[in-house]
């Protein structure tokens, strides 16, 4: 998300910007987008099993920005090899 410089109204983007970021928000986000929010604090049940995270798995976060770095793509690519090599097995 994102609060633009320029709004045409800057104080309904930021109401709503906290909204989406609240509690009740996420819960209303994560329904419709039947997309995990990284809140702790809210049910998942409505979620499909395989998005809800499991405790002591170590995901790896694709869109994260230390992965649009060509420099940093070659640990990506390690981890995506070696687990097609497993998969193989």
């Amino acid at each position: 998300m994102a609060l633009l410089r320029q709004a045409p109204h800057p104080n309904a983007a930021r109401v709503f910007l906290n909204w989406v970021l609240s509690r009740e928000g996420q819960i209303s986000w994560q329904k419709f987008t039947e997309t995990n929010s990284l809140r702790m604090d809210i049910p998942k049940d409505d979620l499909p099993p395989a998005f809800v995270p499991r405790k002591g798995v170590s995901y790896f976060m694709l869109n994260s920005s230390q992965y649009h770095n060509p420099a940093h793509t070659k640990a990506m690519h390690k981890i995506v090899d070696e687990s097609l090599k497993k998969a193989a097995r």
